[in-house]
């Protein structure tokens, strides 16, 4: 069975250990690898891993069946997961900028403007 191209690792999913042994003119091998069927690749006891042919795609769905795949935690060699990114301080998109702050700067210099203009001009007492 012939391999797909080299690729990079997937990131961690359920998978499948599989060992086949192939028997030709009198020579028998083992080989072993681990199936990622989400991601379609597999990696031979190498440590390299392979995009899976559409042949070997339908020879594992075919083989495992109803098997219960191996959790992902346990798929060694994957790549890890992309570390969370924190959420931007300032959202561009907000409906508060920039019109909100525009509207809080005149607001504020209205507020201002009052108390200093009420600060001059006092009724006349009796």
């Amino acid at each position: 069975m012939e391999a797909g191209s080299p690729t990079d690792p997937p990131a961690r999913a359920p998978f499948y250990r599989v060992s086949a042994e192939f028997a030709a003119e009198g020579h028998r091998e083992t080989v072993s690898f681990d199936a990622v069927p989400k991601h379609e690749v597999i990696r031979y006891d190498d440590g390299n891993w392979y995009t899976m042919t559409a042949q070997q795609t339908a020879l594992i769905d075919k083989l495992m069946g109803d098997a219960k795949a191996f959790p992902a935690d346990g798929l060694m060699g994957a790549a890890e997961p992309p570390a969370p990114q924190p959420a931007p301080a300032g959202d561009a998109d907000s409906p508060l900028w920039p019109e909100g702050v525009i509207i809080a700067l005149v607001a504020l210099a209205a507020a201002f403007g009052i108390r200093r203009f009420s600060g001059r001009w006092r009724p006349a007492s009796s």
